[in-house]
């Protein structure tokens, strides 16, 4: 609205002083354009263009919009008009102030290209460049874009806003702060629609969460969540939430996570994990078809496995291939102060564990039963309680010496490319790393099943 108002203004301003409306076919009826003050005017010829050249204090009014200026020069044979010096553009609670403005009536596109500022109550955009076109109602913004309001601040290289629609687009070094929801957005290009309080952030996409108590005057330390992926679509409605896609990364705590895509709402604090997802907790992996987290109140509580789910971990570091593992249909973890605590496999339930008397390797123990229970200290399984219809046997030293590999359980792999935090880069500055993918260990993907001995 601010540039149309602008571009109204000045083509008005490029013909005679008006004293009655005058009508076009794209705008309509229009009010007269006032001059309220100028400390000269002067006309001139030069080249066989005609010039008019307003100096000292310009200030125009059409109805309740007010335009200033320092200088204003109006060739009527290029029908554009420039305006220099302390540019302000006003309609109620609209300002927009630029060093230098120019309007052709030709192609009906406004720009500023030597910095503009525009005030619409609490928002505030910058840019190094800008223009506006009457006929199509876009504005476009270029070079170190800012939009400030009271919650959000985004800062990208290039901005298109549709006045019509109220649709907005930022490429380029997209950075998002979001005070209210204690986040920080980053990415290649943000879509708005706020008719359907709906964002999509596309290409190398990131996402910080912190709680209220990292937040300092001084620092900001984003060691809460992260969220990375291919895209990223933001639904701000009564019920906030965030659908990721592609190459998911996750990081809250001492918890990290991968998978084809995430959904997470932001009001019970649930993550739900899709596609091949792989979590790390401590130095525990788990895999299943579909992962839960519940983290309510930003207090991570909680992880589920669901459907052929398995738990590995790795307690004997001295050996390469010694993992113990825990499956079943439905595994639960239970989790204090980022810290596992507990484990539940249900249904099919399974477990390996390599045994250790005194220091010294013992073999290594298998059984099977309705349910496991297995209770942690320090990250690492203590006691482990096998109930309902149990089966199971010791294989000792000798027999496992070697033979490591071959004691799996089904959907066994161990991974090693295991997201890690990241920080958030400045506005305008090369993008955070994403979490980077390690190759595997072909030695540690192995999916054989262990025999009974």
């Amino acid at each position: 609205m601010q540039f149309l108002l602008f571009c109204s203004l000045m083509l008005f301003a490029a013909a005679p002083f008006q004293t009655a409306a005058q009508g076009t076919a794209d705008t309509g009826p229009q009010l007269p354009v006032i001059l309220e003050w100028a400390d000269s005017l002067v006309g001139s010829s030069p080249s066989g263009s005609v010039q008019r050249e307003f100096i000292g204090h310009v200030r125009f009014r059409q109805g309740n919009v007010t335009v200033s200026c320092d200088r204003a020069i109006h060739d009527a044979t290029t029908n554009a008009a420039d305006l220099f010096g302390n540019v302000v553009v006003t309609q109620d609670s609209i300002t927009m102030r630029a060093p230098y403005a120019r309007y052709d009536g030709n192609t009906f596109i406004a720009a500023a290209d030597r910095g503009v500022t525009v005030r619409d109550g609490h928002r505030r955009i910058e840019s190094r460049r800008g223009t506006y076109s009457t006929k199509t109602h876009v504005a476009v913004f270029d070079d170190r874009v800012v939009v400030r309001d009271d919650t959000m601040t985004v800062w990208s290289d290039h901005a298109v806003y549709d006045r019509d629609s109220k649709h907005s687009t930022a490429t380029g070094h997209v950075l998002l702060v979001d005070s209210i929801r204690r986040a920080v957005l980053q990415g290649d290009t943000l879509h708005h629609e706020p008719s359907r309080n709906y964002s999509l952030i596309l290409g190398e996409t990131a996402m910080w969460q912190w709680e209220a108590d990292t937040v300092s005057p001084d620092s900001i330390r984003f060691d809460t969540l992260l969220v990375t992926a291919d895209t990223l679509e933001a639904f701000q409605g009564n019920i906030p939430s965030y659908i990721a896609q592609g190459n998911v990364a996750f990081v809250r705590g001492s918890v990290s996570a991968r998978s084809d895509s995430l959904h997470y709402a932001d009001a019970d604090g649930r993550f739900a994990l899709f596609g091949v997802p792989m979590l790390w907790a401590d130095s525990m992996q788990l895999l299943a078809d579909t992962i839960l987290v519940e983290a309510p109140q930003r207090t991570l509580r909680s992880i589920i496995g669901l459907n052929r789910s398995i738990m590995i971990s790795k307690t004997d570091t001295t050996v390469q291939d010694r993992y113990d593992q825990v499956s079943g249909r439905l595994i639960t973890i239970a989790v204090d102060r980022d810290t596992v605590r507990s484990l539940t496999a249900v249904d099919d339930a399974r477990s390996i564990t390599f045994r250790t008397e005194e220091g010294v390797r013992d073999g290594l123990a298998k059984f099977a039963s309705d349910t496991i229970k297995a209770y942690f200290i320090n990250g690492q399984p203590e006691d482990i309680y096998w109930l309902g219809g149990v089966e199971g046997e010791h294989h000792p030293e000798p027999v496992v010496a070697g033979h490591e590999p071959t004691y799996r359980l089904p959907g066994f792999e161990w991974r090693l490319d295991r997201p890690v935090m990241t920080i958030p880069p400045a506005p305008f500055q090369t993008r955070s790393p994403r979490p980077a993918r390690i190759p595997r260990l072909e030695a540690d993907v192995s999916a054989t099943t262990g025999k009974k001995k």
